[in-house]
């Protein structure tokens, strides 16, 4: 298998296995060299705990079936759909164009992603609490 698919809210999530790998050894090359350097390390365990998951996970055409059930997994998600690093599909179809909302509400915020302008959120992530 060279990609990783999570589905979330009816769509599939593509992921390269080559962009986790890189990740999982330096998460500036995906994440930005902006990034500081406590927060790659953070996110390049983040990554190797997820390979390390789906790696006797069977592949299904191509691509090795996960859930983002730990919620690192999901921030490592998150950072590949901000990085451009993702495929969205829903139906078949692929979406053209990833859109990506904070919102924040009493106590909370959120990274909010949407495959279509003014529709239903298909992933979201934690961003702060309060």
């Amino acid at each position: 298998a060279d990609c990783v698919e999570v589905s979330s809210a009816g769509h599939a999530i593509r992921l390269a296995l080559a962009d986790l790998r890189t990740m999982a050894v330096d998460a500036g090359r995906v994440m930005g060299g902006a990034t500081e350097p406590r927060l790659q390390r953070i996110f390049e365990g983040r990554a190797q705990a997820l390979l390390g998951r789906i790696a006797a996970a069977p592949a299904q055409g191509g691509c090795v079936q996960a859930q983002a059930a730990e919620e690192g997994d999901r921030y490592v998600v998150a950072e590949l759909l901000k990085a451009g690093r993702a495929a969205v599909r829903r139906d078949g179809a692929q979406a053209a164009t990833i859109w990506m909302r904070h919102f924040g509400r009493r106590g909370r915020g959120e990274i909010l992603f949407y495959a279509e302008r003014g529709g239903q959120p298909f992933f979201a992530v934690t961003w702060w609490v309060s």
